[in-house]
């Protein structure tokens, strides 16, 4: 499973842009460390890290929505939050249940596919908006 940011998924603000390129380099250490079985401690770490960045990288997209009045602010958030939600569940999962190939699976497929189709849709869409304002 690819993990890797492109240029495609450029949304045209860069720290924006820039948060996203760490978040696909946190996901796939964590993807590789979960791949090679690396300690619970190692990757009880990454997730937690991983968890941490989600939610301000949220609040930094969520500023910039606020302050320029962005018209899908509340269904943009409302996928931040949902996101969130299901990252604290997986994450419980994995540290309840342990490594184990399902719950591997299940956080890669869950974590690529929303970065890809957020980033691709929403964040794209919100890029769009923000395209010529004076961002700082």
């Amino acid at each position: 499973m690819n993990v890797q940011w492109t240029p495609t998924l450029a949304v045209g603000v860069e720290i924006i842009d820039n948060q996203h390129k760490e978040l696909f380099r946190r996901v796939e250490g964590l993807m590789e460390a979960m791949k090679r079985a690396r300690g619970r401690m190692e990757i009880g770490s990454l997730v937690a890290y991983l968890g941490t960045y989600v939610v301000e990288h949220f609040q930094q997209e969520e500023k910039y929505m606020q302050e320029f009045a962005y018209p899908d602010y509340a269904g943009h958030k409302q996928e931040h939050e949902k996101l969130v939600e299901e990252y604290g569940g997986m994450k419980n999962t994995l540290m309840t249940v342990g490594l184990n190939a399902i719950e591997v699976v299940k956080i890669q497929r869950k974590l690529v596919d929303w970065l890809e189709h957020h980033i691709g849709e929403s964040d794209k869409a919100l890029g769009k908006y923000l395209a010529g304002k004076k961002i700082e």
